[in-house]
């Protein structure tokens, strides 16, 4: 009898001996997967007869084969195993070349797998070539070269090279993702956007719409960078907005998702060491919610400035060139824009700071539905329109070809006239022409001619008809006014609306064959277990599902659904509840009841898909829109009680009125509508933000002079922000005494440090306008001067979180600080600096000479500066800057000049007049 009992794998000297032991391991090394009865088949027709003792070794050896093998598949899918990689690697060591050429020769050519084909062309000696653009090609070399190394074959390409090739090719399948080889045209874009990264452009954004090809066109640009050891960058960054844990980010957020990204570029392992460390502090930076944040904003301060010290320690060591050079993508930023402005600035202010640490070239692309309208990060932009005609042929051309279908030149032309010069467009024109759907295409495209306006829906309308499997039909149509399936959902909602019969496809079979539909499904690694319906897919093509399913069929998959969702709580499941209140249009308060920030986020690229009362309330949740929906309220009483039925009770007007104030425009008949256009009132603040916007500084002279008797009525925070409003009022008019009032007003009322980033601005602010007012009215001596810059700049490191994204605000800090440059054994030099820098970077150091090239030119000869533009002025600047730093008359003239752009800001906001 045979003992069973599992072995060790042979030792070197059972495999140097001939015999059953080294012929048999000899051949399992040499495949990709094996059966040991096989094996050992061969081993006895090779063999001849043998003595009973060499066969009973040989059955014996099969069978510790068998216990010491690792599962695997046969390629007619019966079962099999497989050896380690590492046993393989030794077996071959011992028994050389000459064995493992004789055992691969034992196989038929035509059921040796790529592996096996690959291993015996090398031992043969012949050329290998490596296909660098080939995935599964570069992934079997990498496999089967140290096993020919094993045996001491000579192999021509470096293992390093290829695993790195490998990292890259993932890469540019995560940015562009399976579309990528269908990439046409475009050669305007791209050279674009290599003269940006020639030139050192620190942003550009990238918009289209959904299906334009704003993902392939990046990842183009990428693949050409990185086979082109000139342009090739240091490390590539992919920050995508479409993940949930970073719609929320901070610049801290960014650092840490590079560090996590930074081992595809760098293969020393001292440097992945340095990265695992960073990203393994990085975990509790993630999982922080905003009150643990609060509490603990020193502590995430000093984890961003280790990260960036790290990661900027980390290019430089890995950096071929003299500057480590970086490509930051921030993908799907439609996400963020309007919706989270610190996240969607977060990528710039990690580029500032990588530039800082490690003195890189940074390039951040924004790919994005949309731009704010006063989003101005952005150098250039580049807008993504429709193919060409002749890259719509082309595209069309291989689209067919990818399904084996040739379409006629004569019908070329209509087709694309007919769908249109948009990739999604053409691609489902190229898979419905490929299908059983179109038996003439001269016939069906007189009929999708003939409507030209319902066109998208028709294509849609056939790559519906076009699935095969009727049930799954029957599910998509009208089953897909939901936008999420599962399993629970197929049985519970959507069961009956769409006559399905379980006796025919189980749910688990209707899902599993809905994940097949790559055209109009994908899945979200964020919720297992489920598919959704493409969203660029579901964009165009739900106004079709409306018109043509029955009304009452879809209020009943509404009904349903809600009444599904409502008996559970994680943000998926309340999102998708409200997104169906909203498609039926229940009323503001019923879906404010609901309502969860985390199911919010997951409908705000949902908007269209609902009327227009539904988008008004979904708007206002979010805090993004105006207040349309209400204005029927009239009176203080019964606004007031309008806006306390929201959970953010005034929150969300003064979110709106902000906006509008920042973007430029009048928010007065807002507040007016609702009762709150006085200083003494709730909004008493934003208030006097919106009369100095619409010219109405007059009137806030006048009512900030009347609040003096009566300010304690009013919220501390909200008068100190009126009375630092109106100080800067009268300062941009030049009554300074009286500036020097109110500012003195206002700073009594700030007391101590705040824990909400707005207080900390305002407090922030008041100090540097305190300052401002005291050095123009009652100049101090040199030690009382000092002992006031030493405070503000203790005040304002200890509140750098409320300089993020304020230029104004970090200008007035500079022009006053800018003396400590003059000394540079201050303990605030580097810091002090290091803001100038960056308002030199983002060009808002100089606002009033933007537009205006004769302060340019006097900014140029004070500072002895050429006479350039604008953009080249300010990096020459920034080297100016450094080698002036410690030159106290240079420093003089910065300090000059940055005054008159703070006193030039103040006169601008007087400037305007009322156009009543």
């Amino acid at each position: 009898m045979i003992d069973d009992r599992r072995r060790a794998p042979p030792t070197a000297a059972e495999l140097m001996t001939d015999g059953p032991v080294r012929d048999l391991w000899g051949r399992a090394a040499v495949r990709e997967r094996f059966q040991s009865g096989d094996l050992l088949g061969g081993w006895l027709g090779a063999r001849g007869s043998s003595s009973s003792a060499q066969l009973e070794l040989a059955q014996r050896t099969a069978l510790d084969l068998q216990l010491l093998a690792t599962p695997a598949e046969a390629a007619d899918g019966s079962p099999a195993v497989r050896l380690r990689q590492r046993d393989r690697v030794r077996v071959l060591n011992a028994i050389g070349a000459a064995d493992a050429k004789r055992f691969l020769d034992e196989i038929a050519p035509d059921d040796k797998t790529q592996g096996e084909a690959l291993l015996s062309t090398i031992l043969n000696g012949d050329a290998v070539a490596v296909d660098a653009a080939n995935r599964l090609g570069l992934a079997t070399w990498a496999q089967v070269a140290p096993l020919a190394e094993a045996v001491g074959a000579s192999i021509a390409t470096d293992l390093a090279t290829v695993r790195r090739r490998m990292d890259e090719l993932d890469f540019l399948n995560l940015v562009g993702g399976a579309d990528l080889p269908r990439f046409i045209g475009r050669t305007r874009e791209l050279a674009k956007l290599h003269r940006a990264w020639a030139r050192g452009v620190p942003v550009v954004e990238i918009e289209a719409p959904g299906g334009m090809g704003k993902s392939m066109l990046i990842a183009r640009f990428v693949s050409e960078l990185l086979e082109n050891p000139e342009e090739r960058p240091t490390a590539i960054f992919h920050v995508d907005f479409d993940r949930r844990d970073l719609q929320r980010a901070r610049p801290v957020t960014i650092l840490a998702e590079c560090l996590r990204q930074v081992d595809r570029w760098i293969d020393e392992p001292r440097a992945r060491r340095i990265a695992a460390n960073a990203v393994a502090s990085a975990t509790w930076v993630d999982d922080e919610d905003d009150y643990g944040h609060s509490r603990a904003s020193e502590s995430f301060s000093m984890h961003q400035d280790r990260f960036a010290a790290d990661l900027g320690f980390l290019l430089r060591e890995s950096s071929r060139h003299k500057r480590p050079r970086v490509v930051i993508i921030a993908d799907s930023a439609e996400q963020v824009f309007d919706f989270n402005d610190l996240a969607a600035e977060s990528p710039l202010i990690a580029a500032d700071m990588l530039r800082r640490e490690a003195g890189c070239q940074v390039m951040v692309i924004y790919g994005s539905r949309h731009f704010p309208p006063f989003w101005r990060s952005g150098e250039r932009r580049i807008i993504l329109g429709v193919l060409s005609p002749d890259q719509a042929k082309a595209y069309l051309t291989t689209e067919a070809a990818r399904f084996g279908v040739t379409i006629a030149k004569a019908h070329l032309t209509r087709v694309i006239g007919a769908v249109g010069r948009s990739p999604l467009a053409l691609r489902f024109a190229a898979r419905l022409l490929a299908s059983d759907e179109v038996d003439d295409a001269e016939a069906w495209l007189d009929a999708v001619e003939s409507d030209p306006e319902r066109i998208q829906a028709t294509l849609y309308d056939r790559v519906l008809r076009r699935i095969r499997d009727p049930a799954l039909r029957r599910l998509a149509r009208p089953g897909l006014l939901v936008r999420r399936l599962t399993t629970e959902v197929i049985s519970q909602v959507l069961a009956g609306p769409c006559d399905l019969d379980f006796r025919e496809a189980s749910p688990d079979g209707l899902l599993a064959a809905a994940e097949m539909e790559g055209q109009l499904f994908r899945r979200d690694p964020a919720d297992p277990g489920a598919v959704w319906h493409r969203s660029d897919v579901r964009a165009l093509m739900l106004r079709d599902l409306d018109a043509t399913i029955p009304s009452s069929v879809a209020r009943a998959i509404n009904l349903a659904a809600i009444e599904f969702y409502a008996c559970f709580d994680d943000p998926i499941s309340r999102g998708e509840e409200l997104y169906h209140r909203l498609r039926l249009g229940q009323s503001g308060h019923l879906i404010a009841e609901r309502w969860i920030p985390e199911a919010g986020d997951r409908l705000k690229l949902a908007a269209e898909e609902f009327g227009p009362g539904a988008r008004s309330t979904l708007r206002s949740l979010l805090g993004t829109a105006s207040l349309r929906y209400r204005e029927g309220v009239k009176g203080l009483r019964e606004a007031e009680e309008a806006l306390t039925d929201f959970p953010d009770g005034y929150a969300e007007l003064r979110r709106v009125i902000r906006r509008d104030i920042q973007q430029g425009l009048a928010p007065l008949p807002t507040l007016a509508r609702y009762g709150l256009d006085r200083l003494d009132g709730p909004l008493g603040d934003v208030y006097a933000e919106a009369l100095v916007v619409a010219g109405c500084w007059h009137d806030l002279l006048i009512q900030a002079n009347r609040l003096r008797s009566n300010w304690r009525h009013v919220p501390p925070s909200s008068a100190a922000s009126i009375y630092a409003t109106t100080a800067g009022v009268l300062e941009g008019l030049g009554r300074l005494s009286e500036a020097f009032t109110y500012w003195d007003i206002a700073g009594s009322i700030v007391l101590g440090p705040s824990t909400d980033q707005d207080g900390e601005r305002l407090a922030l602010g008041v100090s540097v306008g305190q300052a401002r007012i005291r050095r123009k009215t009652m100049p101090l001596g040199v030690s009382r001067r000092n002992a006031e810059l030493d405070r503000l700049f203790r005040e304002a490191r200890g509140s750098e979180q409320a300089l993020h994204g304020g230029a104004v605000l970090l200008r007035e800090l500079v022009a006053e600080l800018i003396e400590i440059l003059g000394d540079g054994y201050h303990e605030g030099f580097r810091q002090v600096f290091d803001w100038l820098q960056v308002l030199l970077e983002r060009n808002e150091a100089f606002p009033s000479a933007l537009d205006n090239p004769a302060r340019a030119k006097e900014i140029a000869r004070v500072l002895g500066a050429p006479d350039w533009p604008m953009n080249e002025l300010m990096s020459l600047l920034r080297k100016q800057l450094y080698e002036a730093r410690h030159d106290e008359r240079q420093m003089a003239a910065w300090a000059r000049l940055l005054r008159e752009e703070v006193d030039w800001t103040l006169a601008k906001a007087v400037s305007r007049r009322s156009s009543n």
